[in-house]
């Protein structure tokens, strides 16, 4: 064999080893960009918090581990309800309490009188363990308090001062998750008088080794709106 063909055939197996590196980086790509890829919760520690639906968390079925989602990631990625408090001004997030954190927000400033006011809750947990928020022991899942316009509080249209969404008694939240609630406002208040309007959240909570007894109430920080004609 002369020494150009030692050479072509060199840079032939060269180009072959190129050619599968390039593959497989494509395959890694288009596993990574699969909704059905489980990313191990063991290699996620970018500071975002991933939005629990009840078919976030699952299972690796090669691996066994406990992961998500990466469709859940990208989601993650893109939205403004899943950065840090500090990092989502429009989020209004109340202070941490028994790792716990609380954002109250609505989906635009202003509404016209005919318009469902709908007040986005996220609860979110913000410690190192796995907490569970626990409504065996408390008659309201959350209590809104609305300021209306001429300073009074808008008045209820329900006969009980708590407003209760129907579901479990209990709910999971995982570290570095958030648990998303949608509350009309509209059909619990009278929200007909024209203006701005001022309104916070409270829900009670406690920590994952804490007695039912030792209860804590956690607090969204002011969200606003306007109604106009």
């Amino acid at each position: 064999m002369s020494i150009k063909s030692k050479i072509l055939t060199g840079f032939q197996i060269i180009a072959l080893f190129v050619s599968l590196d390039l593959f497989q980086i494509s395959q890694l790509q288009a596993q990574t960009n699969s909704s059905n890829v489980v990313i191990p919760w063991e290699s996620f520690d970018e500071h975002i918090y991933l939005t629990d639906n009840d078919r976030l968390l699952t299972t690796d079925p090669i691996t066994k581990k406990s992961g998500f989602f990466a469709s859940a990631l990208r989601e993650a990625r893109k939205s403004s309800e899943c950065r840090p408090a500090t990092n989502d001004l429009a989020g209004n997030w109340g202070k941490s309490e028994a790792g716990f954190q609380m954002s109250l927000r609505f989906y635009q400033p202003v509404y016209t009188n005919n318009q469902p006011i709908v007040a986005v809750v996220i609860l979110r947990n913000v410690s190192s363990q796995t907490q569970r928020w626990s409504m065996d022991w408390i008659p309201e899942r959350f209590y809104f308090t609305v300021n209306g316009p001429n300073g009074r509080q808008a008045t209820r249209k329900t006969e009980s001062p708590s407003i209760i969404t129907s579901g479990p008694s209990w709910i999971t939240v995982s570290p570095k998750t958030q648990r998303r609630f949608e509350i009309n406002l509209s059909e619990k208040f009278d929200l007909r008088t024209f203006g701005r309007y001022s309104i916070h959240v409270k829900t009670d909570v406690h920590g994952t080794n804490a007695s039912p007894s030792a209860i804590s109430s956690l607090f969204s920080d002011t969200a606003t709106f306007e109604v106009v004609r």
